[in-house]
């Protein structure tokens, strides 16, 4: 109430409070929409970079564990073929070769292999070669002993005294 000047009266008016409340009400309520709206449209967003994160992290998963599969072939590979040889060399296959081509020291190793089972076949040749000469120096001594007398002749007046030193070498 409010008074009227010059007066003793005194004017009032009504006022419905939902006239006043209602715009307050419809635009809390636009906004709420539209918080949510946005909330939903980052929610919707993060779960699709969260599916796109995990999506690559799984490909660069497998991409390294391909690659990590491949170079570990490329050291374990020629390793495995140099120990292949190695055994073979060690049953007595001299002439297995190595083969690797890697460009780097498993190569230089496989060529040192392969050098070393040429040149154990060469010794080993040699060797045989050195035997055989034996056995015949050895049948060699015996035939030259048959022919020498096995005790020295008996004449009167003489002391006769031989020994017989084969040759160890020709």
């Amino acid at each position: 109430m409010v008074p009227i000047r010059g007066t003793m009266l005194m004017a009032g008016a009504t006022i419905y409070l939902g006239e006043y409340t209602l715009p307050i009400t419809e635009t809390r309520e636009k906004i709420s929409r539209s918080t949510q709206e946005v909330r939903n449209m980052l929610n919707d967003s993060l779960s699709g970079a969260n599916a796109t994160f995990i999506n690559i992290l799984i490909a660069m998963v497998l991409i390294v564990g391909i690659i990590s599969l491949l170079l570990s072939r490329m050291i374990t590979d020629p390793i495995w073929a140099i120990i292949e040889g190695v055994k073979a060399i060690g049953r007595g296959n001299l002439d297995f070769r190595v083969e690797v081509k890697t460009g780097d020291e498993l190569e230089e190793l496989a060529r040192s292999i392969n050098w070393m089972a040429d040149a154990l076949k060469v010794l080993q040749s040699n060797m045989a070669d050195r035997e055989r000469l034996l056995r015949e120096m050895e049948i060699a001594r015996g035939t030259q002993r048959s022919f020498l007398p096995r005790h020295a002749p008996l004449i009167p007046g003489y002391d006769i005294s031989a020994e017989n030193i084969p040759a160890k070498a020709v």
